[in-house]
Formats: structure tokens, C-alpha cells, sequence
């Protein structure tokens, strides 16, 4: 009777014990990833354009009106009533300083993943269009593209390729698209393995116009890692420099850990030695933000107590800096900064990314 007692109270003992011990081993799930991050560009006036894919994998895009003080209604992006759709990721829009005119890229759906564009002007949206130089496309991407127009009005579109290397293409109003190509130094060397999708703030202002990338490492704790240039419509492989860690000059260290991709944006205007912000979601889900003068001395990363976000941000450099972003109840969310250091907000648009 002894024996059959002990083995009763030992069968109690690991029932009772079962769900702790289920619980030390069962793997925690998985955090979710964020959602996409909208895309904003900002013309001469302060105009701001934001664009997202909506609930139909189609383009939406909506307004705001510096000289009013107003959004505008969300409303997606057709042409003769056509949407955009299906979009495979994330868009992403160069808008025109001066012109206010707006380019929009994304990745397109399964299988070929190429480039697609649409684009607005004086006789409004045209697209979308399979971006080609003849009949070679651009891609496939493993990333949604980033993008941005230069003074010269040419526009520069990079993605992450399947390889996990830098990857551009470039239109020029003389000669159209070029093949795309890996970005490379002047010896031949590329910017190694991405660990995210890479985000660029294009020069506007001066006749040789800079380029910046910036995108997360590849290493355990990710850092923000660059490459930059100078005048790439006329010597297209011959200035690139990187791939290059972003290191704080005050602090010594490197900006990181990210807790998202990145976005920037530089200011426009005289590009001698130009400013450049980059902000993403840090890994406690706030906004954080560095820039640089020249890409050279970095600042250290500053939380800007904007959270929690729900998505990446997008940053749009024009009369002042802003930042957009996804926010937990799906609306569109706000912070602006007259000088990249003091920001106000956080500021719910209302406007549901949906």
C-alpha cells in the first residue's frame, strides 16, 4: 500500500508541476513585426504627400496644405478609375522640391518582383508601369525600394537584392533608365550584406547634388550603416563611399541598436556640407533620430518619447523636419522639429492607414 501511495502523490506531483514546466519550455511567441511604414515627401511650399499601400493592396495617398492648415481626404491613386494595385511592399516617393510633382515606387507581387512606378505631374497620375530600361527590369527586389530626385531632376531608386547587396538604378531626363546595378566603390567593392531595406536622402539644391543610403546591419545588435556620394549622374560608379558604420562623434559609439529600417532625409539647399537625419523605431518601439553635418560626425541617437510606434517611420526634410509613422490604433501619426532637435508631438492625424 505504501509503494501504491507514493506513486499516487508523485503522479499528483508532476500533474501539478506540468504546467510550469510547460511553460519553462514551451518557446515564448514570436513578436509581431511591424506594420510597413507610410512614404512622405515634402515640396517647396511645405506641402507634405504621404502615401501607404491600403487595404486592397492598392496606392492611397493624402495631402496636407501648408498655406491652409489642412489635410486633405485619403483617396486612392487610379487612372481612368484603375488602381495601382496589387502592390508587394511598402511604396516609396521622390516628390519634386520645386515642382511638387511625385514619383512613387514599389515592389511588385510574386513571382518577378521588379520595379513598378506611378507617377503625377501637370496632367496628373499616370501608371502604373513596369520600370525598364528597354526590356530589362529592374530587379527582382528583396526589399521595397527607397527613393529620391536631385536638383537635376534625376531620380535614384534603390532596393536590398536577393543577395542581400545594395542595388540602384537611376533616370535622367536625357537618357532615360539605366540597368541596374550593384552600388560599388571606386574599386570595384560593394556594401556588403544588408539587414533591412535601405533608406536614401537625395540632395536638392547646387549643381553636384549628394546621395545617401542608410540601412540596418546584418550583425546581432543592428547599427545604422551607410554609404554616401557626390554627383553620381555624372560619374555613376566612381564616388560612392562605404560602406561606413554611423558613429556618434560625442559619444564614440555607433547609432543602435535599431529597432526597425531606418528612414532620411536631407535638407535641401546648399549641399557644401549637407544635413542628413535619420530616424527609426527604436527597440522600446519610440522614435529615435540622429543627423549629421556632411555625413561625417553623427550625433548621438536621442529619444524623442513619440511612442508607442506601430510601424518604421518615414522623414520628409523641406521647411521643416517631420516624421510619420503607423500608430497602434492604425492611424496616421506626427512629429515635426524646426531644427531636428526639438520636436512636437506626438500628433494623431485621424487618418486611418487602413
Amino acid at each position: 500500500m505504501t509503494k501504491i501511495y507514493s506513486k499516487l502523490a508523485l503522479y499528483a506531483s508532476l500533474l501539478l508541476l506540468a504546467p510550469l514546466m510547460a511553460a519553462l519550455i514551451t518557446p515564448a511567441p514570436a513578436v509581431a513585426s511591424s506594420d510597413p511604414p507610410p512614404a512622405v515627401g515634402t515640396d517647396h511650399d511645405g506641402n507634405e504627400y504621404v502615401f501607404w499601400e491600403n487595404a486592397n493592396q492598392g496606392l492611397e495617398t493624402v495631402k496636407y496644405t501648408e498655406a491652409k492648415h489642412t489635410w486633405g481626404n485619403p483617396q486612392a491613386v487610379t487612372v481612368d478609375g484603375h488602381g495601382m494595385g496589387p502592390l508587394g511592399s511598402a511604396p516609396t516617393v521622390a516628390v519634386d522640391y520645386d515642382t511638387g510633382y511625385q514619383y512613387v515606387f514599389w515592389k511588385g507581387t510574386a513571382p518577378n518582383s521588379e520595379l513598378f512606378e506611378a507617377y503625377f505631374n501637370a496632367n496628373g497620375w499616370h501608371g502604373p508601369t513596369e520600370v525598364k530600361n528597354g526590356s530589362d527590369e529592374m530587379g527582382p527586389l528583396n526589399s521595397a525600394p527607397t527613393a529620391g530626385i536631385d536638383t537635376n531632376g534625376v531620380e535614384y531608386v534603390f532596393w536590398k537584392s536577393t543577395t542581400g547587396t545594395l542595388w540602384w538604378t537611376h533616370w535622367d531626363p536625357a537618357n532615360g533608365w539605366v540597368d541596374p546595378h550593384t552600388v560599388t566603390d571606386g574599386s570595384g567593392h560593394d556594401m556588403g550584406t544588408l539587414g533591412s531595406g535601405p533608406a536614401a536622402g537625395i540632395g536638392y539644391g547646387g549643381t553636384n547634388p549628394t546621395q545617401f543610403v542608410a540601412w540596418e546591419g546584418a550583425g546581432a545588435t543592428p547599427q545604422l550603416w551607410y554609404a554616401n556620394a557626390r554627383g553620381l549622374f555624372t560619374a555613376p560608379e566612381a564616388e560612392w563611399s562605404g560602406p561606413n558604420e554611423a558613429l556618434s562623434s560625442q559619444a564614440g559609439g555607433g547609432l543602435g541598436p535599431l529597432g526597425s529600417q531606418p528612414t532620411a532625409c536631407t535638407l535641401p539647399g546648399s549641399q557644401t556640407n549637407p544635413t542628413t537625419y535619420v530616424a527609426w523605431k527604436s527597440t522600446v518601439s519610440d522614435l529615435e533620430v540622429s543627423s549629421s553635418s556632411g555625413e561625417v560626425d553623427w550625433s548621438p541617437p536621442t529619444a524623442e518619447n513619440m511612442g508607442p510606434l506601430n510601424s518604421p517611420p518615414a522623414l520628409s526634410c523641406g521647411t521643416s523636419i517631420r516624421a510619420f509613422w503607423k500608430g497602434t490604433n492604425g492611424d496616421l501619426w506626427e512629429a515635426y522639429s524646426s531644427d531636428g532637435t526639438n520636436w512636437a508631438g506626438p500628433i494623431d492625424q485621424s487618418i486611418g492607414l487602413n
